[in-house]
């Protein structure tokens, strides 16, 4: 009698399962390479899931994605697991959020991975201050569903925006960092195809207890001054009683869009900013530059093509901070240290990757502490191109080529001035076995004078189930 309870209970369950929209996945991954670590982009943009040496990994997800635009009410989650054998043995949840939508609001509660732009062909995801490099930050966001329309503009005008709290509960030498987020974009169709945005997203650390055992302020007054980047009371560091309480850093963006019967092509533009000579673009030309083309073509060998350049040179200028004759910190507008900070020292980083574009490489001690970029290789020019496609029009690839050329920080010089060279290319091969599971081969390269010449291969084997 339990058996066929059981029995019952179980196609009861599947039954259901095939009607609720409900998405399951498995997939175990390996990679080795030629030397200890692993190249550049088998780990860079990897959500932090990939270790820096050879490796053997499964994950696993369940979830259930928003499924009907026309209701009032939908609901979505999401459970992602990995672990790992490596040098470091290691399991963690890289995803585990719920979110409601009602209407044009959409609140997400969690940590939850932003949505991969630019077919995955961006060096930074497209945006200069946060890509996909690392973990998912815990939090709380409530964000517009995408661009939506206001009042009587309709079409031609449409707004997308958000504002967030997440919680950066890595090992970090401010333990117990805060970091607050919102935005603010605005979209402008000029005709049926041409359209452009602009926004600016704004990112600021805060609270926290420092290495000395200093408590940063995290009471409402001062969260209100972060959030509006006002200085610190008396109970904040002095820097933050001169400048904004908290680590402030963000972006503006520019996108333009042009919808043609042959192909697509965009354009964007994302500039950061550390401090005020950020914000008064006194460091214009540092930013991430991208192309991007849809060929609009199905199955060709090439039908879609990312072209980039980061630059980070300037700074805004090589005018220093320094103390004035009456012992007073001055701060200059020049030298910005893209992802640095004296407060917040493990810097612009979660889990020992950069949040931000993954050229500014994350230092972490020997007990695996995040110590901030190296100023050395702060500033640099990176050129970046990605393409992907079909093979004879079966077997699915991408690739993308990238080589950085660093600049000395100020008052330093090189011996040999350093550049990187770096290549990454993957492809499915499942239509060609016609196996019940996914298979993925891939490669990476890294010829470089700062990074160890290496060469390393994966291989990932997948099945993924949709109710």
């Amino acid at each position: 009698m339990k058996r066929i309870v059981l029995l019952i209970y179980i196609v009861t369950l599947v039954g259901y399962a095939q009607h609720s929209g409900l998405d399951l996945g498995v997939e175990v991954n390996s990679g080795i390479s030629t030397k200890s670590t692993l190249p550049f982009w088998a780990t860079a943009n990897q959500y932090g899931a990939i270790p820096n040496s050879t490796y053997g990994s499964l994950n696993a997800y369940v979830g259930h994605a928003f499924k009907n635009q026309h209701k009032n009410w939908d609901f979505s989650y999401k459970g992602s697991f990995t672990g790992y054998l490596a040098t470091d043995n290691l399991a963690f949840v890289n995803e585990l959020y719920g979110s409601v939508r009602f209407r044009k609001l959409i609140l997400t509660v969690g940590n939850k991975n932003d949505a991969v732009k630019w077919q995955g062909l961006s060096s930074s995801n497209g945006n200069f201050i946060k890509s996909v490099n690392a973990r998912a930050m815990p939090g709380i966001n409530l964000e517009t569903n995408g661009f939506v329309t206001v009042g009587f503009w309709k079409d031609w005008f449409s707004v997308k925006a958000n504002y967030a709290e997440y919680l950066m509960n890595d090992d970090r030498l401010v333990d117990g960092t805060h970091a607050h987020h919102k935005s603010l974009h605005f979209n402008f169709k000029t005709s049926e195809t041409f359209s452009f945005s602009v926004g600016l997203d704004d990112w600021a650390q805060w609270g926290g207890i420092t290495p000395n055992g200093v408590q940063q302020p995290e009471d409402f007054n001062s969260y209100l001054k972060m959030v509006f980047g006002a200085a610190g009371g008396s109970n904040a560091n002095e820097g933050d009683q001169i400048n904004a309480l908290g680590n402030h850093m963000g972006n503006y963006s520019i996108q333009l869009n042009h919808l043609g019967d042959n192909f697509n092509w965009h354009f964007y533009w994302s500039h950061p900013f550390e401090d005020r000579s950020g914000r008064e673009l006194m460091n214009w030309p540092d930013a991430l530059y991208g192309l991007a083309f849809d060929l609009k073509k199905n199955k060709t060998f090439i039908n879609y093509i990312v072209a980039e350049v980061t630059y980070t040179r300037n700074v805004s200028g090589s005018s220093p901070h320094y103390i004035d004759e009456n012992g007073n910190p001055v701060a200059a507008s020049g030298r910005d240290q893209y992802f640095k900070n004296y407060i917040y020292a493990s810097g612009w980083s979660y889990f020992g990757k950069t949040l931000g574009t993954p050229y500014i490489i994350t230092e972490v001690d020997e007990n695996g502490i995040a110590t901030g970029p190296d100023l050395s290789y702060n500033r640099f020019l990176a050129f970046n191109i990605g393409a992907k496609g079909f093979i004879n029009k079966k077997v699915p690839y991408n690739m993308l080529l990238s080589y950085v050329h660093y600049y000395a920080w100020f008052d330093e010089t090189f011996e040999t001035t350093p550049t990187q060279f770096s290549g990454f290319a993957e492809v499915d091969i499942s239509s060609l076995l016609n196996w019940p599971l996914g298979i993925e081969l891939g490669t990476s390269f890294d010829l470089s004078n700062r990074l160890p010449n290496n060469f390393g291969g994966f291989l990932k084997i997948y099945k993924r189930l949709a109710f």
